[in-house]
């Protein structure tokens, strides 16, 4: 099993209490799934623990069901095509249901904390994947709809996320590469057991020298989010000597324009 299939595993064992929370967590499902238009909703996993959470979350957030469900091992789609169902899960959220409007996230479902961390677990349960910690570190969320994806960037940051973003075939990507900021996001949505296995990578690779560093908690604390990447540099020359600060600021000038 991938540590990305471990992560949505433990997240899928959320319970689905409050209503509220199963629509915010179905609203990250469908803005990052395979298709969610106004003739159709497809949603492809092959994750077993998602397949199983699927209905139950549509059921509580929307009482709909799915027109197909898939069944076997394997990957498999989650299909609802019907006019009606499909009216209900865009007036939920008040989207136009228009082919030519881009689809936005309407914040005013995610007011609450509890709802922005079920839309967060939602947006990763369909879209999102993060590497093995023993090899390196990234965590991403990828989708097709680029206005989605620059107001999740902006919601994400609101709440002391530091991601970036980039484009990649078609679809947009917000991803993490700092370790800190993969824990803090896997605790944040719910998989807790997965963000200290990737404390624990830090502590047993070998391959590389690792310093601990919290430079975002160090940057916001001090006010200034910006200053994580000072704070990382100083890091940097504090545990080798070899190097020097004008020597180092030289060959940033040099690489960054």
């Amino acid at each position: 099993m991938t540590f990305s299939a471990q992560v949505k595993q433990e997240l899928c064992k959320q319970p689905l209490s409050r209503r509220c929370c199963a629509q915010a967590e179905a609203y990250g499902i469908l803005l990052y799934c395979n298709t969610f238009q106004p003739r159709q909703v497809r949603i492809i996993t092959e994750s077993p623990q998602l397949k199983q959470r699927l209905p139950l979350l549509f059921r509580k957030a929307f009482r709909v069901e799915f027109d197909v469900i898939p069944t076997g091992e394997g990957k498999g789609s989650f299909l609802i095509e019907d006019p009606e169902k499909l009216h209900i899960l865009f007036d939920t959220f008040g989207l136009e249901r228009d082919s030519a409007v881009s689809v936005h996230i309407n914040f005013a479902h995610l007011e609450e904390e509890h709802c922005q961390t079920a839309f967060f677990r939602g947006a990763f349960l369909a879209g999102g994947s993060v590497t093995d910690p023993g090899k390196s570190y990234h965590l991403e969320l990828a989708t097709s709809h680029h206005s989605v994806s620059r107001e999740m960037l902006a919601l994400m940051r609101e709440e002391d996320f530091s991601p970036k973003d980039a484009q990649r075939k078609g679809n947009s990507v917000i991803y993490f590469k700092q370790s800190e900021s993969i824990e803090n996001f896997l605790t944040a949505v719910g998989a807790p057991v997965a963000a200290l296995d990737v404390i624990s990578a830090k502590v047993e690779r070998t391959d590389v020298e690792v310093y601990y560093i919290p430079a975002t908690k160090m940057a916001n604390d001090a006010g200034v989010p910006t200053l994580a990447n000072m704070v990382m540099m100083g890091c940097v020359l504090k545990n080798n000597p070899e190097l020097t600060f004008d020597g180092t600021a030289e060959t940033v000038q040099k690489l960054v324009p």
